[in-house]
């Protein structure tokens, strides 16, 4: 009798165990879940929450024509520069702030592909920016780890600067050069 009554609790408590263990499994959301979560959150400009999406690397793990590469760190600082800067300059100006439409149009296993749409008026030149971007995110564990955006360089800074200085396009790393200047600056300013 003791010996079937200890059979009974060691299966009662491996089943549990087992079950603990499938649990635990399911707690990281999906690819697409997490996409949701990212731009959902990139369209009320909740920096803080597409931050805490990305997987802590000091290795490059997003990437666009105007930023270049950049490490966990920086593109937190990168949606948090943008988000608040774009907040500022419409409460200064009365004009909106970033408005950003989206559609997941592929999912393959961890690979999760957006078309996005980012409308804005650019602070530093107030013209009117509408960008067309293409997003590329692999999606391990909960986390993104490889973020990268894809869009025409020289319709971004047509749009942004106007003709005569679009042609500045031709050099990105002058662009990237500027921009990741107002980055550094921005981390260092940055509350922790």
């Amino acid at each position: 009798m003791k010996t079937s009554l200890l059979k009974y609790v060691v299966l009662a408590l491996s089943l549990t165990s087992l079950e603990m263990v499938n649990a635990s499994a399911d707690v990281h959301e999906t690819p697409v879940q997490v996409a949701e979560k990212f731009y959902s959150a990139f369209s009320t400009l909740d920096y803080k929450t597409m931050g805490s999406l990305y997987q802590n690397s000091q290795e490059p793990l997003f990437v666009d024509p105007v930023f270049g590469s950049l490490n966990s760190k920086e593109t937190q600082a990168m949606w948090a520069m943008l988000s608040l800067s774009s907040l500022e300059y419409s409460k200064k100006t009365g004009a909106p702030p970033l408005q950003v439409t989206y559609k997941i149009v592929d999912v393959q296993g961890d690979t999760v592909r957006v078309n996005w749409v980012a409308r804005y008026v650019f602070s530093e030149t107030n013209r009117l920016v509408t960008n067309y971007i293409r997003t590329k995110m692999v999606i391990q564990n909960g986390k993104i780890v490889s973020h990268q955006d894809r869009f025409n360089l020289c319709q971004w800074t047509k749009m942004a600067f106007g003709a005569p200085k679009s042609l500045i396009c031709l050099a990105p790393s002058i662009i990237r050069k500027s921009v990741r200047k107002k980055l550094v600056n921005f981390m260092e300013r940055m509350p922790q």
